[in-house]
């Protein structure tokens, strides 16, 4: 959502080229890491075995403890992510430069 937003307002500008892709890719991805990251200590946190009322008590006192290993969760996907919206954007160029070559010649 947030990629596809600021994808929207940068090509309306006719300012969106690969970096720019990779960039807000990357920025995308850095948001939604953040946003997501506590729902998904609390659920690994769960998994493990721990009760949900300590685990909400603790985050709850500490409310630092819900983005404990972000930095590193955040150095896992952003990269990863960012290169994949950058292949994303090629790709989609190059299918649609084919269809266009098809439609001329089939004029």
């Amino acid at each position: 959502m947030v990629y596809e937003t600021m994808k929207r307002k940068l090509m309306s500008t006719g300012n969106f080229d690969n970096l720019t892709a990779f960039i807000v890719g990357a920025f995308a991805k850095g948001v939604a890491t953040t946003l997501t990251y506590p729902l998904q200590l609390v659920q690994s946190r769960l998994r493990a075995g721990t009760s949900i009322k300590p685990l909400l008590k603790d985050i709850k006192s500490r409310p630092s403890i819900a983005f404990r290993g972000l930095e590193a969760k955040l150095l896992q996907t952003v990269m990863t992510a960012a290169l994949m919206f950058l292949i994303y954007e090629k790709l989609v160029r190059l299918v649609l430069a084919i269809m266009r070559v098809k439609m001329v010649k089939r004029q």
